[in-house]
This record gives structure tokens, sequence and C-alpha cells, in this order.
């Protein structure tokens, strides 16, 4: 029972992601919000953006790191409901799980010191630890995937300079729906870990070569 809550449950991208992406959206639309909180999403969505990008780029081309359900572990016993072969030709270094995670818990924790420092623990908790426990992850992919996550977001907050916080403010103004929806399409697709573009691009990469 503890091995499926595990990795069917605390591994869904709605359970693991959703909650910071509902507080985000909760700091950017909800209330009398200054042009900062405003700007909040766009500037989330940039750590977000860097920290994958950087996750994949780091993933694809260094060598080949199998995953701990791979690599023959002496000891190691597969969770019951570990679906078979999952990720197996995905390189395990590092989590861009947990990269995306805390790049998101940085951002919060920007706006909020209190709700940041309750989704790094989050962070570690529902999303890191449930990907060391299946065998998805080694730590060290995890501890690394972090350390991107909130540099990435670190980055971005030094990148979000004030001429592109008052360019997001005029098109947020001038094209409020239109920046909403924009906003809501790309926390989705944050929430489910970029899945259906993933997918689409697993799919028609074959097709191209």
């Amino acid at each position: 029972m503890f091995d499926i809550f595990v990795v069917d449950t605390l591994t869904k991208n709605s359970f693991k992601m959703l909650p910071m992406v509902v507080y985000i959206v909760y700091e950017s639309f909800a209330g009398n919000r200054t042009d900062r909180n405003k700007n909040f999403a766009v500037f989330t969505l940039l750590g977000a953006f860097i920290a994958l990008v950087v996750s994949r780029a780091i993933q694809d081309l260094s060598p080949h790191h199998p995953r701990p359900l791979y690599a023959g572990i002496e000891g190691f016993v597969v969770p019951f409901g570990v679906p078979p072969d999952f990720l197996s030709d995905w390189s395990s270094f590092p989590s861009d799980t947990a990269a995306l995670a805390f790049a998101l818990a940085t951002a919060i924790w920007f706006v909020s010191r209190r709700m940041g420092l309750f989704f790094f623990f989050w962070s570690i908790v529902v999303v890191s630890f449930p990907r060391v426990y299946a065998g998805y992850h080694y730590p060290s992919d995890v501890f690394c995937g972090a350390l991107l996550g909130i540099a990435s977001t670190v980055l971005a907050h030094y990148l979000f300079t004030r001429r592109i916080e008052n360019l997001v403010s005029f098109f947020a103004s001038r094209y409020e729906r239109v920046y909403m929806l924009f906003v809501v399409f790309c926390l989705f697709e944050v929430a489910t870990v970029f899945g259906d573009l993933r997918e689409s691009a697993m799919t028609l990469l074959p097709l191209l070569h």
C-alpha cells in the first residue's frame, strides 16, 4: 500500500505540481495586485523554462546515466507498481522534475517567505522523495536538480529587469484576456511537466530523421 501511495499517487503531476501552480495563479491574479505580482507568473515561467532547458541539455549532452531501476544495484527492490521499462532510455542526471519543482518554489519564495518555505518542503517530501524511493533517480540527481532549479529562478530574477516588467505590464493591461489565457496555458503545461509537448516531440522527432 505504501509503494502504491508513493509510486502512483505522489508521482502524479496534478498532485505534485498543481498546488504550486494554483498558488502562483492566486498570487498573480487574485484581488488587487501590484505590478510586481501581476508580472509574477511570467517571472515564474521564465525561471521554470531556464531550469527545464538546462536540465534537458545536461541529460542529452552528457554521458548516459542509467536510472537506479536499471543499474543493477545489489539489494535494491523495485517498489510495487513501477511500470516496466519506465524511462529506461532517459538519462538519470539531473532530475528535471526536481529542477522544475524547486524553480517554482524559489519563485514563490520571492513573493512570500512563508509559502516559499512550505513549498521547498513540499518539493523535498512530495516531489523528490518518491523519485528516489521508486528508483527513478539517485539522491545526487535530485540534489543537483534542486540546485539547478533554484539557480534558474535566481537568474530569472536578475534577467527580469524593470524594462521587461514594464513591457509585461503594458501587454497585461492592454490585452488582459489574451495575457491571462497565455499564462493559464503555460501554467497548465508546467503543472503537467510539459507532458503533452514531450509526447508530441517524441512522436515527431523520429519522423524528422
